[in-house]
C-alpha cells in the first residue's frame, strides 16, 4: 500500500527524487508544447499558391538535468533537411503522369497541323491500246488534284484547336495533382517524423519509469502491481514506436512514388506544421471550384468542340473535285492529245447522315458531361468540407482545451506525488492521457492539411491513378484520299 509514510521515508528518498526528474521530463516536455501551441498563428485565409513550408523551434529552455528525454521540435530553417517546394519541383521533372499530359499536348498540336493541310497531288502513267495492230498504241501521263469544297480543312482545324485547349487543360489539371500529392505527402510524412519522435520519446520516459518502479518497488514503497503497470506502458510505448516507424517507412516511400523517384533514400524533411493553417467557406470554395476546375474547363470546351464537329459532319456530303488532266500521245496516227477528266461524287445513298446523328448525340452528351461534373465537384467537396470542419474543429478543440488540459493535469499530478498526494499509478495514468492526446491532436491535424490541401487545390489528387478526359474521335471527317486511276481517260 502506498502511503504517506512511506514517501516520508528517507530510505526511499533517493528513488523518489530519481523517479521526480522523469516526472519533470514529461512535464518539461509539455511546457514546451503549451509555448508552441500559444506562440502558433491563428487560422488565417490559405493564399492560392502555397507557401513554402518554413521551420521554426518553439522549443523552450529547460533545465539539464530535468530533462533526459524532451519531446523532439519541428527542426530550425538552418537545419538540413528537404522541404515542400524541392519535393514539388523534383516531382514535376520527374513524374511521368505530367509527361505523358505533356505529350498528349503535343500530339494535338500535331493533329492540327495534320488535319488542315491540303490533299497531295498526285502523278500517274496512262497506257491504251498497246498491242493493237502490233503498235505501242497511246501513250501518256497525267495529273490529278483534288479540291476539298464546304471549307472542309478550316472546320476540322476548328474542331482540333478545340482538342488542343482540352489537352493544354488536362496538362494544367495533372500538374496540380501531382503538386497536391506531394504537398498531401509531404505533411503526411512531416506528422508521421513528429510521431516517431514523440513515441519514441514516450518509450525512453517508459523505460525510465519502469527503472524507477522497480527501485521503489525494492524500497517496499509501491506493490508488484505498481511495477506491472509500469511494464505493461514501457511495452505498449515500444510496440508505438515500432508502428510510427513503420508509418514513417509507408509515408515517405508514397511520397517519393509521387516524385517519381522511388529509390530515393529517406531524409529529414523541414516545415512547420503550425504555420499557414488553412480556413475555407463553402460559398467560396464551391464559387471558386465551379469556375477555375480544369476538369470542368475541359468538360465546358468539349461542349465547343462537339458543335464544331457536328458542323463538319453537316458539310462532308458538299462533294470535292477530283481534277485528273495530262498529255498522251498516239503512236499509231502519231497525234498529240489531252484528256481531262473532272470526278464529282454524288451524295445519293451517303450523305453522312449516320455521322451527323452521332454528332448530335455527341454534343448533347457534352452538354450533359458539363451538368454531371458539376454535380459531381459539388458532392466530392460536400464530403471534402465535411471532413474539413470535423477535423478543423478537432484540432483546434485539442490545441485550445484538450491538450493544455491534458498538461495541466500532468503538471498537478507530478506535483501531487512528489508531496505524496498521488499515487505511482494516478501518475502513469495521467503521463499516457497526456501523450495520447498529443498524438490525437496530430492525427487531427494530419486530418486537416489532407483536406484542406484538396480544397485549395480543386480537389486534383490520385496523379498516379487518374488520366485526362478522352475526347472522342470526329465524327463525318473522311480518309485522306489516295489516288486512284480513272479507267475513262484515254478511251
Amino acid at each position: 500500500m502506498f502511503t504517506l509514510s512511506h514517501l516520508v521515508n528517507t530510505r526511499s528518498r533517493a528513488a523518489r527524487l530519481a523517479f521526480a526528474a522523469v516526472v519533470a521530463a514529461t512535464m518539461a516536455a509539455s511546457s514546451a508544447d503549451s509555448a508552441a501551441a500559444e506562440g502558433a498563428p491563428q487560422y488565417s485565409r490559405w493564399p492560392r499558391e502555397m507557401p513554402a513550408v518554413r521551420a521554426v523551434n518553439h522549443q523552450q529552455p529547460v533545465p539539464a538535468e530535468t530533462l533526459p528525454a524532451p519531446l523532439p521540435e519541428p527542426s530550425p530553417p538552418d537545419q538540413a533537411g528537404m522541404t515542400c517546394d524541392q519535393l514539388i519541383g523534383i516531382a514535376l521533372s520527374n513524374n511521368p503522369t505530367v509527361r505523358q499530359a505533356g505529350a498528349a499536348l503535343e500530339a494535338a498540336q500535331g493533329n492540327w497541323v495534320q488535319v488542315g493541310l491540303y490533299p497531295n497531288p498526285g502523278i500517274a502513267y496512262l497506257g491504251n491500246e498497246i498491242g493493237q495492230s502490233g503498235r505501242a498504241g497511246q501513250q501518256g501521263a497525267y495529273f490529278q488534284q483534288e479540291f476539298v469544297r464546304g471549307g472542309k480543312l478550316g472546320l476540322n482545324r476548328e474542331v482540333a484547336e478545340r482538342e488542343i485547349v482540352i489537352a493544354r487543360q488536362n496538362f494544367a489539371a495533372q500538374r496540380q495533382r501531382v503538386v497536391n500529392d506531394v504537398r498531401i505527402h509531404f505533411y503526411n510524412t512531416l506528422i508521421a517524423q513528429r510521431m516517431l519522435e514523440i513515441t519514441g520519446d514516450m518509450e525512453a520516459i517508459g523505460k525510465r519509469a519502469l527503472g524507477v518502479a522497480d527501485q521503489l518497488f525494492n524500497a517496499q514503497q509501491v506493490g508488484k502491481v505498481d511495477v506491472l503497470q509500469a511494464r505493461i506502458e514501457a511495452s505498449n510505448a515500444n510496440i508505438r514506436v515500432t508502428s510510427a516507424r513503420n508509418r514513417l517507412s509507408a509515408s515517405w516511400r508514397q511520397l517519393a512514388a509521387v516524385a517519381a523517384v522511388p529509390g530515393m533514400q529517406p531524409q529529414k524533411l523541414v516545415g512547420n506544421l503550425e504555420e499557414d493553417m488553412p480556413e475555407f467557406t463553402w460559398e467560396e470554395s464551391i464559387a471558386r471550384i465551379l469556375q477555375e476546375s480544369p476538369e470542368l474547363a475541359a468538360s465546358r470546351t468539349n461542349v465547343g468542340r462537339a458543335t464544331d464537329a457536328l458542323r463538319r459532319a453537316r458539310v462532308e456530303p458538299v462533294p470535292n473535285l477530283t481534277v485528273q488532266a495530262g498529255p498522251q500521245y498516239d503512236l499509231g496516227s502519231n497525234h498529240a492529245i489531252t484528256n481531262v477528266s473532272v470526278l464529282v461524287p454524288v451524295p445519293l445513298f451517303d450523305y453522312n447522315q449516320g455521322n451527323i446523328r452521332k454528332a448530335e448525340a455527341e454534343l448533347r452528351g457534352a452538354r450533359s458531361a458539363v451538368a454531371r461534373h458539376e454535380l459531381l465537384l459539388t458532392s466530392q467537396l460536400a464530403t471534402e468540407f465535411e471532413r474539413y470542419n470535423n477535423a478543423l474543429t478537432q484540432y483546434a478543440q485539442y490545441r485550445d482545451e484538450i491538450m493544455p488540459d491534458a498538461r495541466q493535469a500532468l503538471e498537478l499530478v507530478g506535483n501531487a506525488y512528489k508531496q505524496g498526494e498521488s499515487s505511482f499509478l494516478v501518475l502513469l495514468n495521467a503521463q499516457r492521457t497526456y501523450f495520447f492526446t498529443v498524438l490525437a491532436g496530430l492525427e487531427a491535424q494530419r486530418d486537416l492539411w489532407e483536406s484542406a490541401i484538396s480544397i485549395d487545390g480543386l480537389l486534383l489528387k490520385d496523379s498516379l491513378q487518374t488520366g485526362p478526359m478522352q475526347i472522342p474521335d470526329t465524327p463525318g471527317v473522311a480518309p485522306p484520299s489516295q489516288l486512284q486511276l480513272n479507267p475513262l481517260l484515254g478511251h
